[in-house]
């Protein structure tokens, strides 16, 4: 995180992103809308703040996201056969339709949101550019050089993409597999709540089609009991309910020895089916979350640093010319010998105007010495000829 780079030339609203990132589309292939609780959607955005918005985006759209209509078909189809029964487990048929749901809808959110986290990456690197020639930092005269360090930043970031989709898949795998219900159905108070409106609803404990098929034979007796009161009439009109004996074998008869689907047996699939898809979907979102967080994002931090020195050093030894190049190096050279000539030649024709200029400065000078140099010479002579005409008059 930063406020060094402006927001206004390197920051993304969602919009933005979506058109140059990538948008989470639907299973029909439409982008999804915008939606108006998404935290700072219209914000320009770069670095770990936006890495943070899209993963809280990814975290909307799947979160929200619900199992499809099962069809009749569909359950049918998804009973198949035993390999020591033709009896009917609609347990294994709530998986099965489970199963094939959730990797279908969540394994494109997956590479969608890995495009979108690589591009966040990589807008990263031009703002560390800007911010290393701002301080005066940047390495200026070496663009090839520059683009060696951008191909392998770019190539780092497409590898741990690649790799982190690797691992959420297995993942996603892992849980699409085998189903495991410790797992999968954490909350039993929902599943058991949509049995008892099942059983409220159908006008009796009987489940499946053989409560239906009893209903047509004219019903099963009921048992009925004195009342405390002591009165046969209201016994007899009274309803006590069948024994779970009989609600066992109803149980049997509608989800296991008949594969005429009641409704139901067909209520039952459904609840279970969407128990087992929001499971999967609570685990798939934050076992994403995590692996994208550790292996993605951590990785950029702890690993590419050593990576890049690793590169250029297998360069300095193998592939010097993809780092420097000689042809531009020397013409690199060449200019700054030339440009050393002409200030050279610069210096010299100062030099010559500054002795010029002392040479003038100093001609002045000399012309009061050499007349006092002159008198002295005079007086000298005119002192020794009065010494010697006093000698000799001595």
């Amino acid at each position: 995180g930063s406020i060094s780079a402006s927001p206004e030339r390197f920051g993304e609203t969602l919009a933005d992103e979506h058109i140059r990132g990538g948008a989470f589309l639907d299973v029909d292939g439409q982008p999804l809308p915008h939606y108006a609780n998404l935290a700072n959607k219209h914000m320009r955005l770069y670095g770990g703040a936006q890495y943070h918005r899209a993963m809280a985006e990814f975290r909307h759209v799947v979160g929200q996201m619900q199992c499809s209509e099962i069809s009749r078909e569909e359950i049918v189809n998804s009973c198949g056969v035993d390999d020591v029964h033709d009896g009917v487990n609609y347990t294994r048929t709530a998986c099965v339709i489970a199963i094939s749901k959730a990797k279908e809808v969540f394994e494109p959110y997956l590479y969608q949101l890995g495009f979108r986290m690589a591009h966040i990456a990589r807008r990263m690197l031009p703002i560390g550019m800007h911010l290393l020639q701002r301080d005066g930092e940047f390495l200026n005269g070496h663009d090839l050089f520059l683009k060696k360090v951008g191909s392998i930043y770019y190539s780092f970031i497409e590898e741990c993409e690649k790799d982190c989709i690797q691992k959420c898949l297995d993942d996603l795998k892992s849980t699409t597999r085998y189903v495991t219900w410790s797992l999968h159905n954490k909350n039993r108070a929902g599943l058991r709540s949509v049995f008892r409106e099942q059983v409220v609803g159908g006008s009796g404990p009987a489940v499946g089609v053989a409560s239906e098929e009893s209903k047509k034979d004219g019903g099963r007796k009921k048992k009925s009991g004195n009342s405390s009161s002591g009165s046969d009439a209201s016994s007899s009109d009274e309803d006590l309910g069948t024994s779970p004996q009989e609600q066992l074998v109803d149980l049997l008869e509608g989800t296991l020895w008949t594969r005429r689907l009641g409704s139901i047996s067909e209520d039952v699939v459904a609840a279970l089916v969407c128990r087992i898809f929001e499971g999967i979907r609570n685990f798939y979102i934050t076992s994403v979350e995590l692996k994208f967080n550790a292996f993605f994002l951590l990785r950029i931090f702890d690993e590419f640093p050593i990576v890049l020195r690793e590169e250029l050093e297998r360069c300095y030894e193998h592939q010097l010319e993809d780092i420097f190049d000689v042809g531009v190096l020397r013409k690199h050279l060449s200019g700054r010998k030339t440009n050393l000539m002409e200030e050279l030649d610069q210096v010299k024709k100062l030099q010559k105007k500054f002795a010029a200029i002392h040479s003038t400065l100093s001609q002045p000078a000399r012309q009061p010495l050499a007349s006092n140099t002159v008198l002295i010479n005079s007086s000298a002579k005119k002192y020794a000829t009065h010494h010697q005409r006093q000698a000799t008059a001595v």
